[in-house]
């Protein structure tokens, strides 16, 4: 070889590699994706893929004496713990920062009949939803679900971004559907979010169950149903609109009894805990909009928190128990009471 090529194939080569290291020091973590993933993603995002496992905890902090969201906290005011031991915190982010995670939600409407439907559909219902969906972050998307208590279930909306076609399918309704099925609405529900948790594995899955007085679901579909959502890491939410007064009345004689009602009361406000989901109630029809409105707005006051699982640490079928601290401070540096929400465990993820 010429010289003068020897020179020129040794610049290009330390070029290369200036580059290379360039570019290794320029990384910024913004996403996580499981190992194995084959998902396609567009370059023009600037996500940067890590073939690694990150266990996401999405937190929220409410303050206990006016039940609004904590804003403002950083990574160094949140600890993780994994079956009572400490785990670095390694991914954080929070409203407004731009790695955060996209949402999926997935809004299910679960009336006990035809006129419960009527007042699902309500103008102030619909607008308050219009006005809950309009604050979201554009990424965000959004899918909306009809089941009636015997198992029939209609999509109404597939995933969208576009806010206005959810609000409006608001509007119509179908009417109550009769149709027999063997499958029950906790089932229906059940596999409707993760079918959303495999199609977005980026995103966060959340599950809002709007429902009237009493949701019927049996002990062993609730658990089986928690475990589910938590291997997935969907969250379940759930807005109350009104209730079964002589139910309430009766609720602890029933439980002495042994009663299987008591089974179905509250049901869902166990669920949210479990999962790390929030809960609602609205009792007066004119509470029901501004409360799906909180609801979903505080789905975005989250904070995403992940800790990284090391190659040694492999799937032992039981489920982890996590516990997530927080230390909040109020503007004169004292200490605040705050509520934490967040998924009570997990199971180890595959390799």
């Amino acid at each position: 070889m010429r010289t003068k090529d020897k020179r020129l194939l040794l610049a290009c080569l330390l070029g290369s590699f200036c580059f290379a290291a360039l570019g290794v020091g320029q990384e910024r973590p913004r996403t996580v994706e499981r190992q194995g993933s084959t998902t396609t993603q567009d370059p023009a995002e600037e996500v940067v893929r890590v073939n690694t496992r990150v266990v996401f905890i999405d937190t929220l902090v409410k303050d206990k004496r006016t039940g609004e969201p904590v804003e403002g906290l950083t990574r160094e005011d949140f600890e993780v713990l994994d079956n009572g031991k400490p785990r670095p915190i390694s991914y954080f982010s929070r409203e407004g920062s731009g790695d955060k995670r996209p949402l999926a939600l997935l809004i299910v409407l679960a009336p006990l009949d035809d006129g419960a439907r009527k007042s699902l559909q309500a103008p102030e219902v619909v607008n308050s939803l219009a006005a809950a969906l309009a604050k979201l972050p554009l990424e965000d998307e959004v899918a909306l679900m009809l089941v009636w208590r015997h198992g029939t279930g209609h999509m109404l909306a597939d995933l969208t971004r576009d806010r206005a076609k959810v609000s409006s399918t608001l509007t119509g309704l179908p009417k109550r559907d009769n149709t027999k099925t063997t499958v029950r609405a906790p089932k229906v529900i059940q596999d409707a979010a993760l079918a959303i948790a495999l199609q977005r594995p980026r995103s966060q899955t959340r599950v809002v169950l709007v429902t009237d007085t009493v949701f019927l679901i049996q002990r062993a579909e609730r658990d089986e149903m928690i475990g589910n959502l938590v291997s997935a890491n969907v969250t379940f939410n759930a807005l109350i609109t009104g209730t079964n007064k002589y139910l309430a009345l009766l609720a602890p004689a029933l439980e002495a009894s042994n009663n299987d009602l008591t089974e179905n009361y509250d049901v869902p406000q166990y669920m949210a805990k479990e999962t790390g989901g929030d809960y609602l109630r609205a009792r007066k029809k004119k509470d029901y909009g501004p409360a799906l409105e909180k609801l979903i707005g505080n789905l975005t006051a989250r904070y995403n928190l992940g800790f990284t699982l090391s190659e040694s640490e492999l799937d032992d079928k039981h489920m982890h128990r996590l516990e997530v601290r927080v230390r909040a401070r109020d503007s004169q540096g004292k200490e605040r009471k705050v509520e934490v929400s967040a998924r009570q465990g997990y199971y180890m993820p595959m390799k």
